[in-house]
């Protein structure tokens, strides 16, 4: 009896020590996990303002792209207003509307400018109404563009509508 006695108490010993060895042991990894984690949360900081200056910059590039585009639909208007065009210039007006276009379509933008088209007052806002015509409301001109972004209206064009 007094043999098993002592071995037990060696025997618990050996598992003390062990044990006191996997608390050290989880303790450092535990530690490690911990640099591990404020790195990875810092990184995680760096990468949301990152983010947060590329929307800015990407609202700012829209802002600057949707000024342009409203100040080419008054240039190409008052070419209108004051001459009638020659069939070039329509031509180099679409061209560049075309770019103009794709270029918006990259950045998830439509501008609504075309006339002739079937109202739709979600879209166009009617300052004006002229009647004649079929009956169907269409837009006959556009006085101010609007435009979407992802397919939801920002700002709605202004137009006179035709009845």
């Amino acid at each position: 009896m007094i043999l098993n006695f002592f071995k037990r108490k060696d025997r618990d010993k050996v598992i003390e020590k062990t044990l006191e060895g996997f608390k050290t042991d989880i303790i450092e990894e535990l530690k490690d996990l911990k640099k591990i984690m404020r790195r990875q949360g810092l990184q995680l900081e760096v990468l949301k303002k990152e983010l947060q200056e590329n929307q800015t910059e990407k609202e700012r590039t829209t802002k600057r792209l949707l000024e342009i585009s409203e100040d080419f639909f008054h240039l190409e208007k008052s070419f209108k207003l004051t001459s009638t065009l020659s069939e070039s210039q329509s031509k180099s007006f679409e061209m560049v509307w075309d770019r103009l276009e794709a270029i918006l379509d990259s950045w998830e933008v439509t501008l609504i400018r075309k006339e002739e088209e079937i109202y739709d007052p979600r879209r166009v806002e009617a300052i004006e109404t002229a009647i004649s015509g079929d009956g169907q409301a269409r837009v006959k001109e556009v006085l101010l563009p609007g435009y979407l972004i992802r397919g939801k209206v920002i700002k709605a064009a202004r137009a006179i509508i035709e009845r």
